[in-house]
C-alpha cells in the first residue's frame, strides 16, 4: 500500500505533460475554489501542490489569484441570488403546477455586511473599564482600591445568588 502511494506521488510530481498539472490545477481552482478537487482535476497530490506553493513564489501568486477569482465568482452568484432570485417549483398533489421566484435575504445581508461594514456589520467593542471604575469609586468614597474591589466582588456574588442587601 505504501509503495502505491509513493509511486502515485512520484507520478504526480512529474506527471506526463510536464507542468500541465499546474495548469489543470489552477484552472479548476479558479472555477471551484477547492484545493482538494483541484488536485484531483490536475491528477496531483495535495502534498505536491503545497510543496510547490511553498517553494515557488510565482505559483503561490497564481494560486492566490485563482482563489480570488473563485471568490469573485461566489460574490457574483450571491448577488444574482439575492437580487434576481431563483425559480423554485410549486407542487400540488405531487405534480409541479408552477414556479415561484425566491430571493435570499440572508445572502443580501452578507453582501451588505461585506461591502458596507460601517453600516451593516455587527461591531462589538470590548473595553475593560472595570479597573477605572473601581479606582473612581475608591477615590470618591476615600477607601483603598483593594476594598473597592472586594466590595464589588461581594456584590457580584450576591447578585448571582439572588441575594440583595435590602436597598
Amino acid at each position: 500500500m505504501a509503495k502505491r502511494t509513493a509511486s502515485k506521488t512520484a507520478e504526480s510530481d512529474t506527471p506526463k505533460g510536464g507542468g500541465k498539472w499546474r495548469e489543470d490545477f489552477l484552472t479548476h481552482l479558479r472555477d471551484s475554489g477547492n484545493v482538494r478537487a483541484s488536485c484531483k482535476a490536475g491528477r496531483v497530490s495535495a502534498t505536491v501542490v503545497y510543496e510547490h506553493r511553498k517553494a515557488d513564489r510565482e505559483f503561490a501568486a497564481q494560486w492566490d489569484e485563482a482563489l480570488d477569482q473563485a471568490c469573485d465568482s461566489l460574490v457574483e452568484e450571491a448577488h444574482r441570488r439575492a437580487e434576481e432570485g431563483v425559480k423554485e417549483p410549486v407542487y400540488y398533489k405531487g405534480k409541479v403546477v408552477g414556479h415561484i421566484q425566491k430571493y435570499s435575504d440572508t445572502l443580501l445581508m452578507f453582501l451588505l455586511k461585506a461591502h458596507r461594514p460601517a453600516v451593516y456589520r455587527e461591531t462589538v467593542q470590548h473595553e475593560h473599564i472595570l479597573p477605572q471604575l473601581l479606582q473612581q469609586m475608591a477615590d470618591e468614597y476615600g477607601v483603598p482600591l483593594e476594598r473597592a474591589k472586594r466590595l464589588y466582588d461581594e456584590q457580584r456574588a450576591n447578585l448571582r445568588l439572588g441575594k440583595s442587601d435590602g436597598r
